[in-house]
C-alpha cells in the first residue's frame, strides 16, 4: 500500500463517502464521524489558508447567531451542566456542513461517488425494509416490530419510514446528477423509485413519514424542470389511485394510517383530567379534538406552559425532559426527552430568540417553492437548478412546522438537517462561478 494515499484529505474524502453506510449503525459512529470531518475540514482549511473563503457566507452567520442564543441559554438555564451537553459543541455541524462543501469542491467526481454510494445504502434500506415485511425479519435478523410496522435496518428504533421519507429529496438529487452524467430514461426511473420509496414509507406505518414524503414528492413533480407540468398531474393523479388501491387491498395500513390517526386526534375524552380512558357511557364518552395523539398534546401543553414560563431565552436546550416534571409544567402525558415538535421544543429551551430563525427560513423557502410553482405552470424559465429544488424541498419538510419531529438536538436527527446543507452550499458556489464567467 502506498503511503503517500493515507493523508488527512484523503480520508476526509472517505469519510463523507462512508458516513451514510455508518448511520446505518447508529448514532455514536454517525456522531464521530460528523466529528472527524468537521476536525480535518478546519486542519486542512487553516493548512491551506483558505478557512475564510469557505467560513464568509450566510449559512455561517445565521449558524452563528443561532449558536450563540443556544449557548447563552444554557448559561441561563437552570440545568447549566445538562443543558450545555447539546449547546457547547453543537458547533459541529456547522464545520461538517463546512467540511461536506470542502470534499464536493475540491474532490474530482466525488458527487458521483456519494450519489452511487449514498443510493446504495437508501435501496438497501428499502430493500430490507421489504424482507422484514414479508418474511418477519430483515437481512440482520432483527425481527419485524409489530403487526403493522417495520424497523429494517434500525432494529427497535421505529425510524424506517422517517429515514426513507427525510432524505427522500437528496436520493432524487442524486438521481437526477448521475442522469447528467449517464443517460437513462429519468421520469420512468423517478417513478419506479418514487413507488418503491412510497410502498416502504406505508408499509412502515409511519404517518408523520408518509404526510412528509407525499408533501415532498407533490413539491417536487410540480417544480423541477425535468418533469413536464403535463406529466405533474398524470404522476399526480398515478399517486392517488395507488394510495387508494393499497388502502383498499391493505387493511393494516388503512387501519394504522386511517382508523388509529382518527381515533387519536379525535378520542374520547377523559374522566375528569384522571387519565383514565372515559367509561363507556353516552354522557361520559364524548370526543374532543386533540393534536396528533393524546401523548402529543400533552408534551405541546407542557412545551408552551415553559415558553410562557421563560419567553425570551427559554430553559435550555435539553432541559424538558427535567421541566415537565415540575408541577406548574406538568400535563397529563406531557413528559418525555423532548416535545415532539421541533417549534415548540426551541419555544420552550431557546425562547422567542431560537425560534426567529427557523421561522425566517421556513418562510424563504416556503416563498422560493410557491415562486417556482407559478414560473412552471406559466412556463417560464426555472431561476434554480434542480439540485438547490431538490435541497429546498428537503429544507421544506426539515422546517415544516405542522408535524411531529425529533429532537432537534439529537445527532441522528441532526445529520438529516446538516448533510443538505453541505450540498446547498456547494452548488450555490457552482452556480455563483457559472454566472461570474
Amino acid at each position: 500500500m502506498n503511503i503517500k494515499y493515507l493523508n488527512v484529505e484523503n480520508l476526509f474524502y472517505l469519510s463523507l463517502l462512508t458516513l451514510p453506510l455508518f448511520f446505518l449503525t447508529g448514532p455514536f459512529l454517525t456522531d464521530l464521524f460528523i466529528c472527524l470531518i468537521g476536525i480535518m475540514f478546519i486542519v486542512t482549511a487553516l493548512k491551506k489558508n483558505i478557512l475564510r473563503d469557505y467560513i464568509y457566507n450566510r449559512f455561517t452567520f445565521i449558524f452563528l447567531i443561532f449558536y450563540v442564543i443556544i449557548l447563552l441559554s444554557s448559561l441561563w438555564s437552570d440545568f447549566i451542566f445538562l443543558s450545555l451537553e447539546s449547546s457547547l459543541f453543537y458547533f459541529r455541524f456547522l464545520f461538517f456542513s463546512l467540511g461536506t462543501f470542502y470534499i464536493l469542491s475540491k474532490f474530482k467526481n466525488s458527487l458521483y461517488y456519494f450519489s452511487i454510494f449514498f443510493l446504495c445504502i437508501y435501496i438497501f434500506i428499502i430493500f430490507d425494509g421489504f424482507i422484514q415485511y414479508y418474511i418477519g425479519f430483515d437481512l440482520f435478523g432483527f425481527e419485524k416490530p409489530s403487526l403493522n410496522r417495520l424497523s429494517g435496518p434500525f432494529n427497535d428504533e421505529l425510524i424506517l419510514g422517517g429515514v426513507v421519507s427525510r432524505f427522500y429529496p437528496l436520493a432524487t438529487l442524486c438521481i437526477i446528477y448521475l442522469n447528467s452524467k449517464i443517460k437513462f430514461n429519468f421520469l420512468l426511473l423517478f417513478i419506479l423509485f418514487t413507488l418503491a420509496v412510497l410502498s416502504i414509507v406505508l408499509h412502515s406505518g409511519e404517518r408523520t413519514a408518509l404526510f412528509l414524503l407525499l408533501m415532498s414528492i407533490i413539491i417536487m413533480i410540480f417544480t423541477i424542470k425535468k418533469i413536464s407540468f403535463k406529466s405533474s398531474l398524470i404522476l399526480l393523479f398515478s399517486i392517488c389511485l395507488i394510495l387508494f388501491i393499497m388502502f383498499f387491498l391493505n387493511s393494516d395500513i388503512r387501519k394504522r394510517i386511517i382508523d388509529t390517526t382518527y381515533n387519536q386526534i379525535y378520542p374520547y375524552d377523559r374522566e375528569a383530567n384522571s387519565g383514565i380512558i372515559c367509561a363507556n357511557t353516552p354522557e361520559k364518552c364524548k370526543r374532543s379534538l386533540i393534536m396528533f395523539s393524546v401523548n402529543h398534546h400533552g408534551h405541546y401543553l407542557t412545551g408552551i406552559k415553559m415558553f410562557f414560563d421563560k419567553p425570551i431565552i427559554g430553559h435550555g436546550p435539553k432541559t424538558f425532559r427535567e421541566k415537565c416534571e415540575f408541577d406548574k409544567f406538568k400535563t397529563y402525558s406531557g413528559c418525555s426527552t423532548h416535545p415532539h415538535n421541533m417549534y415548540i421544543q426551541l419555544a420552550s429551551e431557546t425562547g422567542i430568540f431560537g425560534l426567529i430563525i427557523p421561522i425566517c427560513l421556513f418562510i424563504f423557502v416556503t416563498f422560493n417553492l410557491f415562486k417556482l410553482f407559478i414560473f412552471k405552470f406559466l412556463n417560464r424559465e426555472l431561476f434554480l437548478s434542480d439540485f438547490k429544488i431538490c435541497l429546498l424541498i428537503s429544507f421544506f419538510i426539515t422546517l415544516f412546522p405542522l408535524a411531529p419531529s425529533g429532537n432537534i438536538f439529537n445527532n441522528y436527527v441532526s445529520f438529516i438537517y446538516y448533510l443538505p446543507l453541505g450540498f446547498f452550499l456547494y452548488f450555490n458556489f457552482i452556480e455563483n462561478n457559472e454566472n461570474k464567467s
